[in-house]
């Protein structure tokens, strides 16, 4: 049986969900300033600073963003993958 938990993020106070409760959802859903992880691990969150469109088929989108120590992220997902999204964009 799998339990989350809630960790309380210090910077500004809000509730970040555990990789157990995070929803999942396709790549076309995925906004600027959202915060997302890959499906594989949940120390690869970041805040989502711009989108790729997919041009061809079969169809991709690429994130580029920021995590909370400054580092910058990458990642391409396809039409049959998932993403995990930690907080929706206000």
């Amino acid at each position: 049986m799998r339990v989350g938990w809630w960790q309380q993020r210090e910077a500004d106070g809000l509730a970040i969900q555990d990789s157990y409760e995070v929803p999942e959802i396709h790549p076309s859903q995925v906004r600027v300033g959202d915060i997302i992880g890959t499906l594989g691990s949940i120390n690869s969150r970041y805040t989502v600073k711009m989108i790729s469109d997919p041009r061809t088929t079969p169809r991709r989108w690429t994130f580029f963003g920021r995590d909370d120590k400054g580092l910058q992220h990458t990642n391409t997902f396809g039409e049959d993958e998932l993403v995990r999204r930690f907080a929706k964009a206000s």
